[in-house]
């Protein structure tokens, strides 16, 4: 949380797909007072000679949203803009 009350989020992970495919995505936001979760500009990173090399060129929003309950998870919506 910034001083201003401005909450950021900011995480880099990998996602593996069935196919085996490794995707890194690096997602960005800020805490969104309307919705109650983050609003995120995800980027993604794959291997631009594979299936999913069209990921590198789109732009792209999302939602992330974190619940503790029963446990603690995280929700994250991807749209491509």
């Amino acid at each position: 949380m910034h001083p201003n009350g401005n909450a950021h989020v900011y995480a880099r992970y990998l996602l593996k797909t069935e196919d085996g495919a490794v995707i890194q995505i690096e997602n960005e936001g800020v805490l969104s007072e309307d919705s109650g979760g983050f609003v995120t500009t995800p980027k993604f990173a794959a291997d631009a000679s594979g299936s999913y090399a069209w990921l590198n060129s789109g732009v792209y929003a999302g939602t992330l949203k974190a619940s503790e309950s029963p446990e603690y998870s995280v929700e994250i919506t991807v749209f491509q803009l």
